[in-house]
């Protein structure tokens, strides 16, 4: 357990202050990742962008959707999206079970990026899911997909290190079928 320091007192110094302009009109909020000692990772207008933590400089630049959620795990960034859907082809070992949940056919796109170097790893689209939230266990990713207001739901069960679907699964409503909840989020930070 952390405990306050009682009688101490913290002097911070400003090492750096950058302008960032942000250029897309959807985003309301940025989120800052740390994925090492010297870098800082933010999206901002169709790029995630890493600034040297102690200069402000720009290391990498590399070309990202309007991100949904973006989750850093392993050094990597798992970044959900609505958008470039139509670019990219359907994930490996993919069965339709999923998009049979959802009469407005949900699609996402999941990409891996390296958080060190900004390199994409892998992206694809997934049918039958929708890009609002992730859920990790060892080896998976988990993408949701819902509709009937919430009644129906599908779960996509994704290997993490290569994108193929491993499963798909559907809780079509009135029928309840026994599908598993979320999965811990083991380590995957927002």
């Amino acid at each position: 357990n952390h405990t306050a320091c009682q009688g101490c007192f913290y002097i911070y110094f400003l090492v750096w202050n950058k302008d960032i302009k942000i250029e897309a009109f959807s985003t309301t909020y940025v989120e800052f990742f740390s994925p090492d000692e010297r870098s800082v990772v933010f999206w901002n207008s169709n790029f995630l962008n890493s600034l040297d933590i102690l200069t402000g400089k720009l290391l990498w630049k590399t070309a990202a959707p309007d991100i949904q959620t973006i989750r850093l795990l392993d050094n990597k960034f798992f970044v959900t999206s609505p958008d470039w859907y139509d670019g990219f082809d359907k994930a490996p070992s993919f069965d339709s079970k999923s998009s049979e949940c959802s009469s407005y056919y949900g699609i996402t796109t999941l990409l891996l990026y390296n958080a060190i170097t900004g390199e994409k790893i892998w992206g694809y689209r997934y049918d039958g899911a929708s890009s609002f939230d992730m859920f990790f266990d060892d080896k998976n990713v988990y993408l949701e997909g819902y509709n009937d207001h919430g009644q129906s739901n599908s779960i996509v069960q994704i290997d993490k290190n290569t994108g193929n679907v491993v499963s798909t699964n559907c809780n079509r409503w009135p029928n309840k079928n026994v599908i598993p909840t979320h999965p811990p989020n083991k380590g995957g930070i927002s």
